[in-house]
């Protein structure tokens, strides 16, 4: 927007009716930035001084970002000076607009439903549109949204229900009990769908009704073989280290029979040159390990129970052996502490992404739903929440 005279003008951040509304503006004879917030009627008026080189015969991008009852202004896509977060009140509907005093020009306009929020800026979070009361101890902090009572189902929810929208959350728990994950969708308490990581039997579990009538529930492994490459910030010719960057339970390993950097050469029985330990809970464990039958005869397999770690580490077991054996493993991992999952409903279908990748999608007619959290015996963390409308 451009005002092209000693005019005020902006938008509309939230309308509901003659009494109530915000508007956030331009003051170009003041050189200001302004909101106003009416409420039943009651005027509130607050400026703040925009830069002296702040030009207003060009365009400025103004964003405004509505969260539950605050309000984030952005000017030219940086936080708007001096006060870019404004708390209210506001719990009611509204819908934005355009505004002025005089002429200005105005372009690009874009207006999306829905929110971003993470760590402390999480607010909202509460009983359903249907009445359904939140249940459980949640707690904002620096570190996102937690559910801390570790007994039986609790949930809570937000947002206006929409027929279509996209939703995604970093859900993290650290026990190996329970569950904790999402209402992909909840229209009420005979229409809805859940999915959540059950951190016991380790696998994305799907379940919920439709019409009142209980779907088929679903499941899906998130096991996978990953590759992991030494970090050296801590490894030397004697100790690589291969770090995580969530706790992971993992059951086996293969190991190149290429050291390097002697890539032409194939070694048989390379773990037998190498002690592996694991680290948890701050302390480094040995593994016990048993040889398996290596599906590429270039690899050593070996698998053992499955341990929860953050770090891996091999040491030559000769002190004198200063061969760099491993730079790169290939680990079989069973289930992370903490996942993304994202969730698109459609008209016609709502579908599941895990840390990026499709895992599961359900063909079903749902209206208009809320999203909403949910945990089950688990203290759980939610974090880095984003929902929009499609």
């Amino acid at each position: 927007m451009s005002p092209t005279q000693a005019v005020k003008a902006g938008v509309y951040a939230w309308w509901q009716n003659d009494n109530n509304w915000m508007k956030v503006l331009f003051d170009k004879s003041k050189k200001t930035w302004s909101y106003v917030l009416n409420s039943n009627g009651k005027s509130t008026t607050r400026s703040f001084a925009v830069p002296s080189n702040f030009d207003y015969t060009v365009y400025h991008t103004l964003g405004v970002y509505k969260n539950a009852s605050n309000f984030t202004i952005k000017i030219d896509d940086l936080p708007a000076p001096v006060n870019p977060l404004i708390k209210t009140n506001i719990s009611a509907k509204g819908i934005p607009g355009i505004y002025t005093e005089g002429p200005a020009a105005f372009d690009g306009i874009l207006y999306t439903i829905g929110w971003d929020e993470f760590d402390s800026t999480i607010i909202g979070w509460n009983t359903s549109n249907k009445g359904k009361k939140q249940k459980g101890l949640w707690l904002v902090t620096k570190e996102g949204l937690t559910q801390n009572d570790e007994g039986g189902e609790n949930f809570v929810f937000k947002g206006d229900a929409l027929e279509q929208y996209e939703f995604n959350v970093q859900v993290k728990c650290e026990s190996n009990k329970g569950s904790a994950g999402v209402y992909a969708v909840y229209a009420d308490d005979n229409n809805y769908l859940k999915a959540v990581f059950d951190f016991k039997d380790q696998k994305l579990k799907m379940s919920g009704k439709e019409n009142g009538k209980a779907m088929i529930a679903n499941e899906v492994s998130l096991a996978t073989s990953e590759s992991n490459y030494a970090n050296m910030t801590y490894t030397d010719f004697f100790e690589k280290h291969f770090t995580f960057p969530i706790p992971t339970y993992v059951n086996g390993l293969k190991l190149s029979k290429m050291p390097y950097p002697r890539t032409d050469t194939l070694m048989q029985d390379i773990d037998e040159k190498l002690n592996v330990f694991y680290k948890n809970d701050g302390k480094w464990k040995q593994v016990a390990y048993k040889k398996e039958q290596s599906p590429h005869p270039a690899f050593e397999k070996i698998s053992f129970e499955p341990i929860l770690t953050d770090e891996l580490k091999f040491v030559n077991k000769d002190a004198g052996d200063q061969n760099f054996y491993v730079y790169k493993i290939w680990v079989d991992a069973l289930f992370k502490q903490s996942y993304n999952i994202r969730v698109v409903k459609l008209k016609d279908a709502v579908i599941f992404f895990v840390d990026g990748k499709e895992v599961y999608r359900t063909t079903t007619h749902f209206g208009a739903a809320q999203i909403g959290l949910v945990t089950q015996d688990c203290k759980a963390n939610f974090n880095g929440i984003t929902h929009f409308s499609l």
